[in-house]
């Protein structure tokens, strides 16, 4: 007959101390994800609010200047500034980034070359955030 022996308490207690090990291991990393999630969830809401300081269109002989200023751009992927003729559906008349070294508060302008349908143009900027969410200015005739 074969006999067995039963090996002393410590090989459990090795088992239960591994699975323990394993088991906070486990706690610390899904701890960790979401310390970092929310973080992040901080960060981008914090940066998407990107202000509109003013918004101005300006008739000149032969375009039209668009001009506007931002604060807290931070988060800001490009501006798109879109044209209307019957102030209902808005095409893309431009795509403008960012200036790279980003301050407080920034200015932008472009110029719009003037054409005989376009008298009644309106105008409207859109930020685009690096989040994919978009904002925009109220329509300027």
């Amino acid at each position: 007959m074969k006999s067995f022996t039963v090996q002393p308490e410590t090989d459990s207690n090795q088992g239960i101390f591994i699975y323990r090990l394993v088991l906070a291991l486990i706690m610390m990393v899904c701890l960790s994800y979401a310390t970092f999630a929310q973080q992040s969830a901080n960060y981008t809401s914090a940066t998407t609010g990107v202000e509109f300081k003013s918004f101005d269109i300006e008739q000149q002989t032969n375009a039209v200047l668009v001009k506007w200023s931002v604060e807290n751009e931070a988060d800001v992927s490009h501006y798109i500034i879109e044209k209307s003729t019957d102030g209902k559906e808005y095409q893309v008349a431009a795509y403008m980034f960012p200036y790279e070294m980003q301050s407080k508060a920034n200015s932008y302008q472009y110029s719009d070359k003037k054409k005989d349908t376009d008298s009644r143009a309106s105008y409207r900027i859109v930020s685009v955030h690096k989040n994919g969410t978009t904002s925009s200015t109220t329509p300027k005739f």
